[in-house]
């Protein structure tokens, strides 16, 4: 009976951790991606300061997302969006053409980040 209980217990705090991984990372993405939104916004209309600005916050917020989601996401995955922040961040003052483009790339990079390891049975098992 012990056996069961453990067992029980085992599965249940994998499924639980499995849970709080995915609505950790769904908040974080959504977080982000709201602040790309808002920045994409401001460069398109001209409003470089203020887009700088945004973007400086952009990388606080980024810090924070890291440190949570390090214990979840592929240590890789992570990597690749934590080398396009800063450079989103130069192209902004250069005020290029390829901003909203990497806008969008680091908008991918975090859907596929968060649908690769949303908790199924094969990333549990």
């Amino acid at each position: 009976m012990a056996r069961i209980c453990m067992a029980t217990a085992m599965i249940l705090s994998i499924i639980g951790v499995g849970l709080f991984s995915f609505f950790s990372i769904k908040n974080e993405n959504e977080k982000i991606s709201r602040m790309l939104d808002n920045i994409a916004y401001l460069s398109e209309n001209d409003e470089t300061q203020k887009a700088i600005s945004a973007s400086d916050a952009l990388s606080g917020a980024w810090r924070k997302s890291y440190n949570k989601m390090y214990c979840f996401v592929n240590h890789n995955d992570l990597a690749e969006i934590d080398d396009l922040i800063p450079r989103l961040h130069m192209l902004i003052e250069g005020d290029s053409d390829e901003t909203t483009a990497e806008i969008e790339s680091i908008k991918e990079k975090m859907k596929r980040m968060y649908t690769k390891h949303r908790p199924t049975y094969r990333n549990i098992l």
